[in-house]
């Protein structure tokens, strides 16, 4: 580089007034600028070079701090990025990424979290919101609340975070076993693969930004270090399914929500029949004047019900007006049909309790519910579409749709508005007029709750079943004892057909093909099968004594 002279110094400066004063560089169109403004009082120093080499503007400018500093530094400065330029290197980009390097230092594993969380959900402005789908957020921030932010390590600087900061951290989460019961309040196998997956992902970002240097400590390679420190997978937990030969006795304890108990009647079956108010049968009630009467669970509801002897009642208020008719609690038969309706169909639970009006649909004469895949932004509706493009067809038998026509039924007497994208099942007014939840979706807990209740009840092998436990009895009951292929199951199920999974081009063509008279088929024989044992009713009913 040529030696030019300087044209600035210290008097020179001092004196100047505002505005942009050069000390000429020794490369060509750089030089060191001094900004001074407010009379002098703010004198900041900038490196000023072509640009356009490395694909910037013609005129770049970089601060290199106020000039307090001195000019001898300045100028050391000014030569440094100029020496940059000879070597072909942006001195811009340059100090930019040697910017970054200097924050990734100091970056704590915290701060690399909080930021693909806010990046990944979607909660920071232009976020792509990878967690489209509202569980799979509800599940991940709760980890991140109930186990990632209590870490210790997370405070720790990101770049010295290795394997064995994780296998410490979740290696007690890896080898639990899941315990028994709805909450898993302790952690287990699943949280332990749900935080090495997030910090998988978070550590996979700053790598992508030059972050983190290195291979991903939470890699889930088999050769991975982490990998042998932990072992490997832990196995999932499948839902707990009932024999198939056990569904007929769980269909028809179902079917008893509307059935009046043979020679009792509730009092509010009791009001209807006599033609009176409530109020006049429970104070007799209350008054013992029914010395038969008998305190019992109301079907599959777990709240104490009365029930008197028809006879008793008979003695005391005189003939019936009307004919005795079943009333339950709406919010009962609400849960019963749509534990009908999930076991008829052996679909995922959340999809049931979410199915809307629009989705029914009909061709070629058969009526069918259609789960459709991410598309437009919105989120997908059953589990599969997030990755392949294909819609979810179950299709609609006989009782499924005298079921939800009663839902629609029910909606229009609760006055509640039926709209096109409307929920099916949603909780109804109760009787006893506790409505904190009348109008809202039924959610999968309730139901499963509901079906302990069900099962506790009944004389049957298994008694921790779940509702999604129906999937597995369905492909049992349809390949062990029926012989339907695989497709076919799969196609009902809603899972990926195995050559779609081997060949993922191949699904726009495989799924095009429906089936439907197939389907509708085996579906109709699933029907008739879980609803054969309901003319056996009476097996599965407590048969109450004539007396107390």
């Amino acid at each position: 580089m040529a030696n030019r002279p300087y044209l600035l110094d210290v008097n020179k400066i001092a004196t100047a007034a505002d505005g942009v004063h050069n000390d000429g560089g020794e490369l060509q169109g750089t030089a060191l600028e001094i900004h001074i403004r407010n009379g002098g009082k703010s004198k900041r120093a900038y490196f000023r070079y072509n640009g356009r080499p490395f694909g910037e503007k013609r005129i770049e400018r970089i601060a290199l701090g106020s000039y307090d500093l001195g000019l001898p530094h300045l100028r050391r400065e000014r030569s440094a990025c100029e020496q940059l330029i000879e070597q072909g290197k942006s001195p811009k980009r340059h100090r930019a990424e040697k910017k970054e390097r200097r924050q990734g230092a100091s970056r704590t594993l915290r701060q690399a979290v909080d930021e693909f969380f806010a990046w990944a959900g979607g909660d920071a402005e232009h976020a792509p919101a990878l967690w489209n789908s509202p569980e799979t957020r509800r599940h991940n921030y709760g980890v991140k609340k109930n186990y990632l932010d209590p870490s210790p390590i997370m405070d720790l600087p990101l770049q010295i975070i290795r394997p064995h900061h994780i296998n410490v951290w979740i290696e007690q989460h890896w080898r639990k076993k899941k315990p028994k019961g709805r909450r898993n309040k302790d952690g287990g196998p699943q949280v332990g693969m749900r935080i090495r997956s997030l910090l998988h992902s978070t550590i996979n970002r700053e790598i992508g930004f030059e972050r983190y240097t290195g291979h991903n400590p939470a890699s889930w390679r088999k050769e991975a270090p982490l990998t042998g420190m932990l072992g490997p997978e832990p196995r999932s937990t499948p839902h707990p399914a009932a024999l198939y030969t056990d569904i007929p006795h769980i269909v028809a304890h179902l079917s008893q929500v509307r059935k009046c108990v043979p020679g009792y009647l509730t009092i509010a079956e009791a009001a209807y029949a006599l033609n009176r108010d409530t109020k006049a049968i429970r104070a007799a009630a209350d008054a013992n004047k029914f010395p038969g009467v008998i305190t019992r669970p109301l079907h599959t509801w777990n709240k104490l019900c009365r029930f008197i002897p028809i006879t008793e009642l008979k003695d005391v208020f005189g003939e019936f007006k009307r004919e005795p008719i079943a009333i339950e609690r709406a919010d009962v038969v609400s849960n019963s049909e749509l534990l009908l309706a999930i076991t008829l169909t052996a679909v995922r639970p959340s999809m049931m309790c979410t199915m809307r009006w629009e989705q029914m649909k009909e061709k070629k004469g058969y009526r069918y519910i259609e789960y459709l895949p991410a598309r437009d932004g919105r989120p997908s509706e059953h589990k599969n579409g997030w990755r392949y493009d294909f819609p979810y067809l179950v299709m609609i038998t006989p009782n499924l749709h005298n079921i939800i026509e009663n839902q629609r039924q029910q909606q229009i007497h609760d006055g509640l508005e039926i709209t096109p994208d409307g929920l099916v099942f949603r909780h109804a007014r109760t009787t006893a007029g506790v409505d904190y939840y009348f109008g809202q979706p039924i959610g999968h807990r309730t139901i499963s709750d509901y079906l302990h209740r069900v099962i506790a009840s009944l004389d049957i092998e298994k008694k921790d079943i779940t509702p999604a436990g129906m999937r597995a009895t369905f492909s049992h009951w349809a390949k062990e004892e029926h012989g339907y292929s695989d497709e076919l199951i799969d196609m009902t199920l809603g899972h990926i057909i195995p050559a779609i999974r081997n060949n993922p081009t191949n699904h726009h063509y495989l799924y095009a093909v429906e089936r439907l008279k197939h389907r509708h088929e085996l579906m109709a024989r699933w029907e008739a099968f879980c609803l054969g044992g309901t003319s056996q009713r009476a097996e599965n009913v407590v048969i109450f004594p004539t007396s107390a």
